[in-house]
């Protein structure tokens, strides 16, 4: 089923709220949150001073995906058309980094959340 993105302005996201309460509440065994983050909000993979995750574990990386998709079918449409521009770029960005674009995706509040991702795990 797709998914439709939301937009919460508030002070506390609610993406945020949900894991903070599901690590308060759960806490008799490992716990690994899984996130589809299109706008790239590093914060939300931030680990604690011993390498827990403060909200999420992981994410499911649009980045890696979109580009794949670009050098495997030749699409350059729509979402898919920055990834096209430089393929090799992005795909060698995301390895390394995580994210292919970091605050500087689109011209959106989304790619303005957006945050290098280089030092996560």
């Amino acid at each position: 089923m797709p998914s439709t993105p939301f937009q919460d302005d508030s002070d506390r996201h609610l993406l945020r709220e949900m894991a903070e309460r599901l690590r308060a509440t759960v806490t008799d065994r490992p716990l690994h949150l899984i996130l589809e983050n299109e706008d790239n909000r590093a914060a939300l993979l931030a680990r604690d001073a011993v390498g827990r995750p403060r909200s999420y574990t992981a994410q499911w990386n649009d980045d890696v995906h979109h580009v794949l998709h670009v050098a495997a079918t030749g699409e350059d449409a729509a979402y898919y058309a920055p990834y096209a521009a430089e393929p090799r770029a992005c795909w060698a960005r995301a390895l390394a980094e995580g994210f292919a674009f970091q605050a500087r995706r689109w011209t959106t509040a989304a790619s303005r959340a957006a945050r290098p991702s280089g030092h996560l795990p």
